[in-house]
């Protein structure tokens, strides 16, 4: 704005002088573009066509910065080239990106001189732009303004700091800069924010001027900034430029080492657009030699074949090139495949999970099982059949092997092979094509049945049958003996004219039978009729399930006679487990007719029987000493045998007799076999804590060797552990163990141990060896180990405060804690130690409970309750000596902890007493009426008050401290019982007396100080007659009423008599020099020309 009041010419001339000046930078557009002054790898290329309110125009950044046009409603757009106007390498931008001398920038101006109608300009990019590397400058901002917005990656309007605007500057006052600004304004615009869009307006007086400018560097991607320009006064231009900075990225591809040429390498910005592709050359470099100052970017190579891919490389070109963005593939190493073993029986198939134990060479190529191939064995047996897909592999003899998809293989044995199978090769190739190759190798164990021999006793022409499988076992139960595989043969040397069918089911001896073959295995016997006496014996053959033979005989008696036949009986039981059973199960009575009498049932002591075996008188009970007891129940002919509880093994055998209904009787044996019955112990473990009884019962886990020979709780004995501690015993008995330093063991009769540990015992205990016996018995041994866990208590440590000579009580116990409930503090236990450092004196008691420190007090233990009670020295203030103390838990475990304790001192305070008195009046001051003890716990003590003589010549202390004589002044005399002090003053002496000080002392000897003085007034001028007044105590720091001149009492000033006409002269003369000053203040005022009301 012009001023009122001044012509305006002058400015009016420079606007007109400005037009021409800006007319002329417009028409310095035409001029040619001088050679190599600015980078050409930052500053943009522009192109501009169209016409007024419809331009259109290119932007062209170096490296891969987006296609950039642009589109503008400005009135007048050019591009020039920089000649008169560029940023210089002093700007802020120039800086950055190098002088923009002689590179082009875009020239625009508003839609209309005037300040509503704005050109906008909108740049438009074909992809998100880089977040980072590129700038872009508006100049000629100076009486005009101009808005900005921008939309970001997703095209949704952003905020606009997203522009990163970087600041102001005028490039006409940069070293190396045009010359312009002839005005030398040095304007600087000013950013404004509001959200998404900001506002950069020229300087405040909306003056025209050149070279206000600012620039940004946007920190997002961008895909559209949008400027309006608008005019504020003078000729609106506005000026363009974009930069962008570029490095190199460099890189290699190599396999195992050896450049990969032709391979391709693909660059995506941080937006995913692919920026750049590179081909390596023969040695595997590849590169690309501009990309924008930007990151992150992300290289990636697609792997050769069978190759594990590599991660994409991320680099970023902020500030340098980026070398080694490099792509080292690596060959991955072969799969292993591993030999393979198992063991099945004879005819059990088994399977076998080949891949179990393979492995891929690379986690990248996975072993495909589905691959797996069998190959034929290496001197495969002639017949050997592998079916073209390698699945199924059939060797004669030996059985099939069959691969499934899954990489298991089955094998199924011939049911007579038995041994070890060929060695199956095998091979499997990884998800690259990779190939291992392994073998395969089954063993097959032999199953073995057994048959054992079989006597069978008929009468002459009485046909019988022999049950043969009877007492015969299959190898396993899983191939069970079959009954139609049994066969018979010819004896070694059978009887001329003997004959055996071809299927073996049918033999004859002659002379003696013929034997026939059951379906159930068993065999019919028919003798010849006149044949008696011991048949030829008949070898027989079965097979169980894999066709496995097993031989053993058949022999016959025939008895001549009509007699009853009785078969040895082979029995097998349990150590310790009664065994009942009928031997008359495969006995002959005489005759079809005959049956036999259980009751004439009797045993026989055998001949060589052990020493003390015995038989009863009726024969039914018979006692073999140390191997058990045979009775004989007479009602059904049952045996009983009852092994020693200790008996094993085979029994020394026992014939029976029994007769039949004929009277005619026969005997066999009967042969016992008692198999061990063996208990197992196991080892047994428990914990606690510390000083807390634990049980266990060590049977919980025990096994007997049979259900009816269960173990005997009541059998539990301890033992002394072989390298158990020195001291350790054990009872009689057995039942009770005492570890010293552990603790102590118990068992009760059900079997359960106690183990009650010492107080102080933590960790594990020495292991126990304990037995136990079964029924019958034997023993089983195992150990107890016990683990006892600490129980730690903790205290803490105490502080507490007091004041000076009050004793103070510390809780040490309260805040302290037990490690476990189950052993709670023991505040009997608490004791007291030495501090450290403690100074010379200090004294413990011998039962820790009391500790004297000289100079500072007393810590006592209260005995009961564990707590601690400080007193103090009367005059000791300050930080104790830190006091430890410990406490101990029903265990005896100890915890530590301190004490702290300070003492506040207690400091009393002496104020100084000030009475007055008439002339010659004595007057007595109460000096302790305000003095101020420290505490409730430290009373002044009256009689420590002493005098002092002040210095004043000839002033005079008593020998005694209570007379002090000032000459001229008076005496002052002090009440050594009260503290008081009485002064009588010197006749004619009136005025202050000199201080005189005093102290007191509190309960602990404190002292404190203080002074007393009194004002004596001067003697009255006209006497009146008054009785002398008796002494009386006046607190310090009041003074008595003096009559004044008038005679009434209280009046606290006499009567001067000054005459008070001088100050009221004075005071007149004073009014009157004020109202001559303001009479001349008017006239000056008068004489001043009124402000003409039409001026501003």
């Amino acid at each position: 704005m012009i001023a009122f009041g001044v012509s305006r010419w002058p400015q009016l001339v420079a606007a007109a002088l400005l037009a021409s000046l800006l007319a002329l930078a417009l028409a310095v557009t035409a001029r040619p573009l001088p050679a190599g002054a600015a980078e050409a790898n930052t500053w943009a290329g522009i192109t501009v066509s169209g016409s007024s309110g419809a331009y259109t125009g290119t932007v062209a950044m170096p490296a891969n910065f987006p296609v950039t046009t642009f589109t503008s409603t400005s009135r007048q757009a050019t591009v020039p080239t920089g000649a008169s106007t560029w940023q210089a390498a002093s700007t802020p931008v120039g800086a950055a990106f190098g002088s923009s001398l002689n590179r082009p920038y875009l020239n625009l101006r508003p839609a209309a001189d005037n300040a509503s109608s704005p050109a906008v300009t909108t740049y438009t990019f074909a992809t998100p732009t880089p977040s980072q590397g590129w700038a872009f400058v508006l100049g000629d901002i100076d009486a005009d303004q101009v808005t900005l917005s921008a939309t970001g990656a997703n095209g949704a309007a952003v905020l606009v700091s997203a522009l990163g605007f970087q600041g102001s500057f005028n490039y006409c006052h940069r070293s190396g800069g045009p010359s312009c600004d002839s005005a030398n304004r040095n304007d600087l615009p000013v950013w404004t924010v509001n959200g998404n869009s900001g506002l950069l307006i020229g300087n405040s007086t909306a003056t025209d001027s050149e070279g206000a400018a600012a620039w940004f560097r946007p920190t997002e991607s961008l895909t559209s900034i949008t400027m309006s320009f608008q005019q504020r006064s003078g000729l609106p231009v506005y000026q363009t430029w974009f930069a962008a900075k570029s490095f190199a990225v460099s890189g290699v591809v190599t396999l195992d080492g050896t450049p990969l040429p032709g391979s391709v390498v693909t660059v995506r910005d941080e937006n995913d657009q692919v920026v750049g592709t590179a081909t390596a050359d023969s040695v595997g470099a590849w590169s690309l030699p501009a990309l924008m100052a930007s990151g992150p970017y992300r290289a990636e190579v697609a792997a050769p074949s069978g190759i594990a891919e590599l991660a994409p490389r991320e680099f970023s070109l902020v500030g340098a090139d980026a070398a080694g963005v490099d792509f080292p593939f690596v060959t991955p190493p072969p799969p292993a495949a591993v030999d393979d073993s198992d063991t099945t029986t004879q005819g059990a198939a088994i399977s076998v999970d080949l891949g179990a134990n393979d492995s891929a060479g690379s986690a990248d190529f996975p072993l495909v099982i589905s691959s797996m191939k069998l190959a034929l064995p290496s001197g495969a047996a002639s017949g050997t059949v592998l079916a073209a897909d390698g699945r199924t592999l059939t060797i004669p003899g030996e059985g099939q092997f069959v691969l499934s998809a899954a990489g298991v293989v089955q094998f199924t044995p011939e049911p007579a092979f038995s041994g070890a199978a060929s060695v199956v090769p095998y091979s499997v190739t990884d998800a690259r094509g990779a190939t291992a190759s392994s073998t395969l190798v089954i063993t097959v164990t032999p199953v073995t049945p057994v048959a054992l021999p079989n006597d069978l006793a008929t009468q002459r022409g009485v046909a019988t049958t022999a049950t043969l499988l009877n007492n015969d076992a299959p190898g396993l139960p899983s191939v069970p003996l079959v009954p139609s595989s049994v066969t018979l043969q010819l004896p070694v040397s059978p009887p001329p004219g003997s004959t055996v069918s071809a299927d073996g089911k049918i033999l004859t001896i002659a002379g003696e039978g013929t034997y026939t073959v059951l379906a159930s295995g068993s065999v019919d016997y028919q003798p010849d009729p006149d044949f008696t006496g011991t048949a030829t014996t008949v070898p027989y053959t079965v097979a169980d399930a894999n066709g496995t033979l097993a031989t053993s005989t058949l022999t016959v008696v025939v008895s001549a006679l009509p007699v009853p036949i009785a078969s040895p009986n082979e029995i097998s039981i349990r150590q310790g487990v009664p065994f009942t059973g009928n031997p008359l199960g495969n006995d002959v009575p005489s005759s079809p007719s005959a049956s036999f009498v259980p009751s004439s049932m009797t045993l026989v002591l055998p001949a060589g029987a052990p020493a003390g075996s015995t038989i009863s008188d009726d024969g039914r009970t018979l006692t073999i000493a140390g191997e058990g007891v045979y009775v004989v129940n007479p009602a059904t002919g049952d045996i009983t045998f009852t092994p020693d509880p200790s008996f094993t093994g085979d029994a020394t055998p026992i014939d029976y007799t029994i007769a039949d209904t004929t009277g005619e009787s026969a005997t066999a044996a009967i042969i016992v076999t008692v198999i061990p019955v063996t208990p197992t112990a196991a080892p047994d473990s428990a914990t606690t804590r510390q000083g807390q009884p634990v049980g266990l019962t060590p049977l919980d886990n025990d096994v007997a060797g049979n259900p009816a020979v269960a173990l005997v709780p009541a059998t539990l004995r301890l033992q002394l552990p072989p390298d158990g501690p020195a001291g350790s015993s054990l009872s009689a008995d057995g039942t009770s163990l005492t570890i010293p330093g552990e603790g102590s063991y118990v068992v009760d009769s059900s079997g359960g141990v106690v183990f009650s540990p010492e107080l102080a015992f933590t960790g594990e205990a020495t292991a126990v060896p304990y037995s136990v016996t079964d029924a019958n018995g034997t023993v089983a041994a195992s150990v107890i180990a016990i683990t006892v866990g600490a129980v730690v208590p903790v205290a803490a440590s105490d502080a507490a405060g007091t004041l000076q000579a009050v004793p103070v009580v510390v809780d040490t116990v309260g805040n302290d804690l037990p490690g476990d409930d189950t052993a709670p503090l023991d505040a009997t236990t608490v004791r007291l130690a030495l501090p450290t450092g403690a100074p010379a004196g200090t004294v413990l008691a011998s039962d820790g409970r009391t500790l004297t420190i000289p100079g500072a007090g007393v810590f006592t233990v209260g005995a009961a309750t564990g707590s601690v009670t400080f007193t103090p020295d009367k005059t000791f203030t300050g930080a104790v000596s830190v006091v430890p103390y410990s406490i101990s838990d029903a265990n005896g475990t100890t915890a530590s902890a301190e004490i702290s304790v300070s003492v506040e001192p207690v400091t009393p305070a002496a104020n100084a007493d000030e009475v007055a008195t008439a002339s010659g009046t004595p007057v007595v001051i109460d000096l302790l009426a305000n003095d101020l003890a420290g505490g409730p716990s430290a009373a002044l003590d009256p009689t420590t008050v002493t005098l002092q003589a002040p210095a004043v010549a000839g002033a005079e202390l008593s020998d005694d401290g209570i007379t002090l004589t000032i000459p001229g002044v008076g005496v002052f005399t002090l009440d050594p019982s009260t503290g008081r002090v009485t002064f009588v003053p010197a006749a004619g002496f009136s005025g202050r007396t000199p201080d005189v000080p005093y102290t007191v002392a509190d309960a602990n000897g404190t002292t404190a100080a203080s002074v007393l003085f009194v004002q004596v007034a001067e003697p009255e001028q006209t006497p009146i007659p008054t009785p002398t007044p008796t002494p009386t105590p006046t607190p310090g720091g009041s003074a008595p009423s003096i009559p004044g001149p008038s005679g009434t009492a209280g009046s606290s000033l006499a009567a001067t008599g000054s005459d008070p006409a001088p100050g009221v002269m004075i005071a007149l003369a004073l009014i009157a020099l004020g109202l001559v000053g303001s009479l001349q203040r008017r006239r000056r005022l008068q004489a001043q020309p009124r402000p003409d009301s039409s001026r501003s």
